[in-house]
């Protein structure tokens, strides 16, 4: 059943570059270290074509706010699809959903939903997020997704090949 997920996915990331469609959208979740991140390089591998990350570090290299990961994701679909295909990755994206912290002072701390549901639905490029957590999603966000696929621990078995496979390379 994996290797058909796997399949369907790839099929559907595949059809959406090669006929430019916009609004495509791959959540990716599950406990943190199950291969979220890895398994979004092997999709892009596959495809042969690059993936690009959002803003894991501002221009000074310091952590980005949720306002710098905004603005380079909107940066990379303007930019991306003239020079050809590519994924973009958004890694822990409940930096981008879930609302920062209210300030006494600011009275306009909520993220604004229309607008980023004006973003999934207008993307030009299919965009792989990941995140640990999708409670932080609003129902809506969800339904913009184009497939939302749990990544689990993989079974002892399967573990097991993975690191026989590491250790001979």
């Amino acid at each position: 059943a994996e290797g058909t997920l796997a399949a369907s996915l790839l099929a559907k990331l595949h059809g959406a570059l090669a006929r430019g469609e916009t609004g495509v959208h791959v959540l990716l979740y599950g406990e943190p270290g199950t291969g979220k991140t890895e398994l979004a390089k092997t999709l892009a591998a596959n495809l042969g074509v690059p993936l690009r990350l959002i803003a894991e570090a501002d221009e000074d290299g310091d952590e980005p706010s949720r306002q710098d990961r905004l603005a380079e994701l909107r940066l990379a679909q303007r930019m991306l699809p003239g020079t050809g295909n590519a994924l973009i990755l958004f890694d822990e994206a409940e930096d981008l959903f879930s609302p920062p912290k209210r300030s006494f002072f600011d009275d306009d701390a909520s993220p604004s939903r229309v607008y980023i549901h004006r973003l999934l639905e207008e993307s030009k490029l299919p965009v792989i997020w990941t995140a640990n957590d999708i409670g932080r999603f609003g129902s809506a966000v969800l339904r913009r997704m184009s497939c939302c696929l749990e990544v689990r621990v993989p079974p002892p078995a399967a573990r097991a090949r993975l690191w026989a496979k590491a250790v001979r390379s």
